[in-house]
């Protein structure tokens, strides 16, 4: 009577007199937990019942066919002594193999071999089952990495170390990876020649869930309306799926005059920092962030004002307010102006603060009165954008 566990035969047995027997079946180590059929044969009849396996080995879970994988390359095969490319390490039959160069020459390690999944997948790990019969080309120290550009990958998902066993080891990642291609990276072997591969390579993934949340983005600069000499933009961005960009375009009315970005790349924050520098005028920041899903923010705006012109401070005429002439005076005064309106004016370092107002005025500027000194003066204005002009003068 034949004896077998799921697929697996484990031999046969021969009954008593009376058809029956009893004995403990062996578990082969190789059994993954789950549920088995176990089924008596013999001849033309069966009997069967379920069994129950506890073992610490489980399934790749979410396990792609094999023939949905394709290899994209791999850094070294042997196809002159034996085929033993790259190919076989994904062809669903362990008793192929991948081997890296040996005849003509063996390339030391590390040693890769990279596979095309397809289409975008959420990675949750993989399987790898060294070659049998032979120690050479068993690897042993790895590298994972998955990412959406066959040679482009950022940081390893997984690094760990293949046992010297015959059978699938099964990795899974604590949090998966999403991308299109997987490269894994052998950088040592078991018996610590040059030889790598693996006689099979499976990959456990999930479809990616639709993302359809959309990124936040915050505009740190400017805080105010201005006026601004030039526009110092910054912005914060985040998503969980991971920001392609960040944008801040500038409008005058329903004009674009300016736009600035930053690729983000994936990450899961950004920022985003620009000067920009504008004729005078009244201007709209529209600004957002865009998701590598997509999705994109809900633009805001936010209103300023640039003024890079500076302030003018000319000589007031008439005896009440001057006396004196080309720059020099027994007493002088001057009319102040500025579109973006005056903030202040120094004399000799002494400050005055002025109302604000787009016209202003100093008036009775003579030794000791307001920092004034007989000799040479230097007056300051400044606008309240920050602009400043310059006015020397003598006073006898």
């Amino acid at each position: 009577m034949e004896l077998s566990v799921g697929d697996r035969v484990l031999g046969t047995v021969r009954p008593d007199a009376k058809g029956e027997f009893a004995l403990s079946l062996p578990v082969v180590p190789e059994t993954y937990s789950g549920t088995y059929t176990v089924t008596a044969k013999a001849g033309d009849r069966t009997a069967s019942d379920k069994v129950v396996v506890s073992s610490h080995l489980v399934p790749l879970a979410n396990q792609l066919d094999s023939s949905t994988l394709s290899l994209v390359g791999v850094d070294s095969e042997e196809t002159a002594g034996e085929q033993a490319g790259g190919a076989n390490a994904i062809d669903g039959d362990p008793a192929t193999f991948w081997h890296t160069q040996w005849q003509g020459g063996s390339p030391a390690y590390p040693h890769w071999i990279t596979i095309d999944l397809g289409a975008e997948y959420e990675v949750t790990g993989f399987a790898y089952t060294q070659r049998a019969g032979q120690a050479n080309g068993r690897m042993k120290d790895y590298e994972v990495y998955v990412g959406d550009s066959p040679d482009e990958f950022g940081d390893a998902v997984q690094t760990g170390s293949f046992l010297d066993i015959g059978r699938e080891q099964v990795f899974e990642f604590d949090t998966p990876a999403r991308g299109r291609y997987l490269k894994l990276v052998g950088t040592s072997s078991i018996n610590g020649n040059a030889f790598g591969g693996a006689a099979e390579i499976a990959v456990g993934a999930v479809t990616p869930t639709a993302d359809t949340t959309r990124p936040t983005v915050s505009l740190v600069s400017p805080t105010a309306a201005g006026p601004f000499q030039a526009l110092q933009i910054e912005m914060d961005a985040a998503d969980a799926g991971g920001l392609k960009r960040i944008v801040a375009n500038i409008y005058k009315g329903s004009t674009l005059v300016k736009s600035t970005q930053t690729q983000v790349g994936g990450a899961t924050t950004g920022h985003h920092a620009a000067t920009v520098k504008l004729p005078d005028g009244d201007y709209t920041i529209r600004y957002n962030a865009q998701d590598l899903a997509g999705n994109i923010s809900a633009t805001r705006t936010f209103a300023v004002t640039v003024d890079a012109t500076a302030p003018t401070a000319t000589v007031k005429d008439g005896a009440q307010f001057t006396v004196g002439a080309d720059g020099v005076y027994d007493r002088v005064s001057f009319k102040l102006h500025d579109a973006g309106k005056i903030d202040k004016v120094t004399l000799n370092g002494v400050t005055k603060d002025l109302s604000n107002n787009t016209w202003s005025d100093v008036n009775g500027i003579k030794p000791g009165t307001f920092g004034a000194v007989k000799g040479e003066n230097t007056l300051v204005v400044f606008d309240v954008a920050g602009n400043t002009s310059t006015t020397t003068f003598t006073l006898s």
